[in-house]
């Protein structure tokens, strides 16, 4: 797989980014329309998923926890979260069976740095589009959530 990224030093935050993946390439601008949620306990993954969504174009919402994370759901419109597994509280299987219940139109995309094969295939079963596995590249996640949009566009489409 090819991934073009212009460095970051050679153009502003203003400046859309331009991603090649799949063979297709995807513009920054295009992705306005989609909003996704970051539902995870640790401050830096929150904070860093975001930085690399918003150069992506994508409205970001976070939540440090599931509750929070399923009062966001309620009230804006989500088409993709990514949902840590291992939180206080609520864990991410259980804000996955909310998310089922709300709307199944939305995309999961697990973050775990514990998850076990059996976790995984368990999430996947219930509905996860997703896994990526904890500490993640950049590269990683703008991959998962291009695959998401560019679903998304499609089913859009059909419709």
């Amino acid at each position: 797989m090819t991934e073009r990224l212009q460095p970051r030093h050679l153009r502003s935050y203003n400046e859309p980014a331009f991603f090649l993946v799949h063979g297709d390439s995807v513009k920054a601008e295009n992705n306005k329309d989609v909003s996704i949620l970051i539902i995870d306990d640790e401050e830096n993954i929150r904070d860093g998923s975001e930085r690399i969504l918003l150069r992506m174009g994508c409205i970001v919402h976070k939540a440090s926890c599931g509750a929070e994370g399923i009062d966001i759901l309620s009230s804006h419109e989500i088409q993709i979260v990514l949902l840590d597994l291992k939180m206080p509280g609520m864990d991410g299987m259980e804000v996955l069976a909310h998310i089922n219940k709300l709307n199944s139109n939305i995309l999961v995309v697990i973050l775990s740095g514990y998850a076990t094969l059996d976790t995984v295939i368990n999430a996947m079963k219930q509905g996860a589009y997703d896994f990526i596995p904890k500490p993640f590249e950049p590269a990683q996640l703008r991959t998962s959530v291009t695959s998401a949009i560019e679903d998304i566009r499609l089913n859009i489409q059909r419709s």
